[in-house]
C-alpha cells in the first residue's frame, strides 16, 4: 500500500480506484458455493488493503453471480467496507450459465434485487463488454498484448477468415 501510495504521490494522483481483473475474468467455475468463497475472499482482502490507504485507495467489488442471494449481501458488505462500485465481466448474457445450464442474460429479472442494492447504495455496476483491438490483432511479436496473449491463446479473438474488425 505504501508503495502504491507513493508512486500515486509521484504522479499526482490523490485518490486511485482498482479494478477486478482476476476475479473477473469470466466464470471461474460452475459451482456457486466456490464462486462464493472466490468473491467473498476478494472482496474481504480488498477491503483489508485498501482499508489501509485513508481513502486514497478505493475499489470495485466483485459479485458472486450463481448465487443471487449471497450477490445482494456481498455487494451490502462491500460497500460498507470501502466499494465503490461492481463490476461483472463480459460473460453474462454471452456464456454464464444458472444451475440449471441455460445462459443467464444481463435482463433475467434474478439479477434485479443485486442492482436494486447498488442502486440504493448509490454505487455504479460497471461491465466488462469487450476487449481491446490487439486482442484481435494477429499475436506477433508487433502486437502490443503478445506476451499475454502467447500465454493465453485462448483470450485471442483473432479469426483471420472473418474479415478486418476495423473496416
Amino acid at each position: 500500500v505504501e508503495g502504491r501510495l507513493g508512486h500515486t504521490d509521484e504522479l499526482g494522483v490523490d485518490i486511485q480506484i482498482l479494478f477486478p481483473t482476476s476475479m473477473t475474468l469470466g466464470q471461474i467455475t460452475p459451482r456457486p458455493e466456490t464462486e462464493v468463497a472466490l468473491c467473498r475472499s476478494y472482496n474481504r482482502w480488498m477491503a483489508d488493503v485498501c482499508g489501509k490507504s485513508h481513502g486514497r485507495l478505493r475499489w470495485i467489488a466483485a459479485p458472486p453471480l450463481l448465487n443471487l442471494e449471497e450477490s445482494i449481501e456481498q455487494t451490502r458488505w462491500s460497500v460498507e467496507h470501502g466499494a465503490c462500485g461492481l463490476k461483472v465481466w463480459k460473460d453474462l448474457g454471452t456464456s454464464l450459465r444458472d444451475s440449471t445450464g441455460d445462459l443467464l442474460r444481463v435482463d433475467d429479472e434474478r439479477l434485479a434485487p443485486m442492482f436494486e442494492k447498488a442502486a440504493e447504495l448509490g454505487v455504479p455496476v460497471m461491465f466488462h463488454i469487450a476487449d481491446p483491438d490487439a486482442f484481435f490483432l494477429p499475436v506477433d511479436e508487433r502486437n502490443e498484448r503478445f506476451e499475454e496473449l502467447a500465454a493465453h491463446p485462448k483470450w485471442s479473438g483473432r479469426c483471420d477468415a472473418c474479415g478486418a474488425w476495423n473496416s
